[in-house]
């Protein structure tokens, strides 16, 4: 099991849930989009070792900055249970 594959594998059982690989300027705009609607995110380095695609080529030969966007609902620290 790769290093990466393990990153992957701990942060789904500590409750992320991986959304899709992006760049700018849509990586911008969905961090921004999933934190407005509640939502901590993280992002990792792309991983093509464990990417679905059959072909990752193209992943691997850009300059673009890849990144795989997580997702899990933020944890409400207040101690207020108010439903708005």
């Amino acid at each position: 099991m790769t290093k990466i594959n393990q990153v992957d594998i701990t942060l789904r059982r500590n409750g992320w849930v991986k959304k899709f690989d992006a760049d700018e300027p849509r990586l911008s705009e969905m961090v921004k989009l999933y934190e407005s609607i509640g939502f901590e995110v993280r992002l990792e380095p792309l991983n093509t070792h464990i990417s679905k695609e059959k072909c990752n080529v193209c992943l691997t030969k850009t300059d673009k900055k890849i990144m795989t966007i997580y997702v899990k609902p933020k944890v409400d620290t207040s101690g207020s249970s108010e439903i708005y």
